[in-house]
């Protein structure tokens, strides 16, 4: 999967000179968490930081929560956006895995990255979208099961003919196969969807190949 599969092409952004009080806005009536900045250099359109709803926060007297909505007149001068955005910019561009933008968040412990190409922007990618992309993987179909193998060869010698065997011949799908490495040893996630899940599993349980657990939805 890549970023542009799961990013919001539909974005909200804020100029980095407008005071604060209009982000805060942007960000209640959107119901967004986020908000490019963008500036505009001989005509072009630039990303040149990107502000949260924590950034505001922290602009604010403490116990003043500016994302209710409300006309808030305790400061004489607002900061502008650009004083309290993060910058430089952490970004990522629409073809890049989305495993990459997932570190990239862990990595800088940010919860967005602003999708540019050809240094445009074209989406944004939030947290939520990985985890949405995580359940797609585990999630939804007919009568899933789904088998969670251990200790598997590095190469996968006989592992996924016979999964696509056992797929064949009990006419179940096979949704996805996923496999990671735990502890020094090489494990994978076999879902499969359809209707004849028990003929599925007692294809699987002869194969030599150990089941760590079966769960079914």
């Amino acid at each position: 999967m890549i970023v542009s599969m799961w990013m919001k092409r539909t974005v909200v952004t804020v100029s980095p000179d407008a005071p604060i009080d209009h982000a805060a806005e942007l960000l209640f009536k959107n119901r967004i968490r986020r908000l490019p900045v963008v500036q505009e250099f001989d005509g072009e359109k630039v990303v040149v930081g990107l502000l949260s709803k924590t950034d505001l926060l922290h602009a604010y007297p403490a116990g003043v929560n500016p994302l209710r909505g409300r006309v808030f007149s305790g400061m004489d001068d607002l900061p502008l956006v650009q004083e309290i955005m993060s910058a430089p910019l952490v970004h990522i561009g629409p073809e890049a895995p989305l495993e990459k933008a997932a570190l990239l968040m862990r990595s800088r412990k940010i919860g967005a990255l602003p999708v540019l190409q050809n240094e445009a922007l074209v989406g944004i990618i939030t947290e939520s979208d990985i985890f949405d992309a995580f359940i797609s993987l585990f999630e939804g179909g007919e009568h899933p099961v789904r088998v969670t193998f251990d200790g598997l060869e590095s190469d996968f010698e006989g592992f996924v003919p016979k999964v696509a065997r056992a797929s064949e011949e009990s006419r179940m799908r096979i949704a996805s196969l996923v496999s990671f490495e735990w502890k020094g040893r090489l494990r994978a996630v076999v879902r499969a969807v359809g209707s004849n899940p028990d003929g599925f599993l007692d294809r699987l349980g002869d194969g030599g190949f150990r089941i760590l657990s079966v769960q079914r939805d």
